[in-house]
């Protein structure tokens, strides 16, 4: 039986290491496809080479430029630009499925994800759920990786709320200071829209979802911001957003965090204690938590995939070296806001 082939798309601001390490992540995995459209182009275009040199990997650099070769101006919100990348990826792929993952996401199969996608009914998607990645006590933080993930509450006790959710006011949901929502492996030529989670049969506003399937192969690995910083510049952004319009898309528990980073002020230490207490666990909560399940260990090796596909590459996977790229391209950010983006 020929399996259903599967690919990725993902719409990314980041350093090359990730985006490669985001490809060779998933190429090893099974990808036959992964579609990366870059919000901004690196400041050598050699930076690039290793990363066309990935088979199946589709480079496009989605700057201003390209936006008004497609005839439209650049959408200021980022997921109306990721869902538009997204759908045209779906409309050009030799896949059979498509993923829509963000670049701090990662597909991980504890089984082969095309054998689950070829039971799938026609027009169904693949409905695949997401852990997030917390702190272990003596997670020395020096890689923007690391392999502990906290389960949603509702797979591990079926609450809605977990008690860490109520302690802290509400800044987590189910555990999480992210989504729980998931991600779907949509199916290609039939025309469906790409959204953020899950695909809509038209693009019409309000347009009907398609039948879906629970994944009992794979979940998503969600960092949240791959280092802290990462996790206050995405706040901050979507302060911006809040401050262009209260009623821009923002889950709850997301603008709380946001408030919280405010009231922080410019005091950078401050905010970096808010991502700690949210996301590094004690060692007492960490054993316990272990014991309970709502966190397990993934065995989780970019840099291996890296090395397999791009022998002798170095790919610059540390906390400094991504906290470095964010300084130079992103210190405008944290300097409206009054925040030192070192120290």
């Amino acid at each position: 039986m020929v399996l259903p082939r599967w690919g990725i798309v993902t719409t990314a601001d980041a350093p090359v290491s990730l985006l490669i390490a985001h490809a060779a992540h998933h190429l090893v995995a099974g990808a036959g496809e992964v579609h990366l459209y870059l919000d901004n182009a690196p400041e050598a275009a050699e930076d690039l080479a290793p990363l066309r040199c990935l088979p199946g990997v589709r480079v496009t650099v989605a700057d201003r430029a390209w936006w008004r070769g497609q005839g439209r101006r650049r959408p200021r919100l980022h997921q109306v630009r990721q869902t538009h990348n997204a759908t045209a990826a779906l409309a050009a792929t030799g896949m059979d499925y498509l993923i829509h993952l963000d670049i701090d996401e990662f597909l991980w199969q504890w089984e082969p994800l095309a054998e689950e996608l070829s039971l799938l009914p026609e027009g169904h998607f693949l409905k695949i759920g997401n852990i997030e990645r917390v702190h272990a006590a003596t997670d020395p933080g020096t890689d923007i990786f690391s392999p502990l993930f906290r389960l949603p509450e509702a797979l591990v006790s079926g609450r809605e709320a977990a008690e860490e959710d109520l302690r802290n006011g509400g800044l987590t949901r189910q555990g999480l200071t992210g989504h729980s929502s998931g991600k779907a492996a949509s199916p290609a030529g039939l025309g469906y829209t790409a959204g953020i989670h899950r695909p809509r049969l038209s693009a019409r506003r309000g347009g009907l979802y398609p039948r879906h399937r629970l994944s009992e192969s794979a979940t998503i690995l969600h960092f949240d911001g791959v280092t802290p910083r990462d996790w206050l510049h995405k706040l901050l952004r979507k302060g911006e957003a809040l401050e262009r319009d209260p009623q821009s898309p923002a889950a709850e528990e997301r603008a709380r965090q946001v408030a919280a980073l405010m009231a922080c002020g410019p005091d950078l230490a401050a905010a970096l204690a808010l991502y700690d207490r949210l996301k590094r666990l004690d060692p007492a909560r960490e054993a316990t938590w272990r014991g309970e399940g709502r966190v397990i260990e993934v065995p989780f090796d970019p840099a291996g995939a890296i090395a397999e596909l791009l022998p002798g590459h170095v790919a610059d996977l540390s906390r400094d070296g991504y906290d470095r790229w964010l300084a130079s391209t992103k210190g405008d950010v944290f300097a409206r806001f009054g925040m030192p983006v070192g120290g």
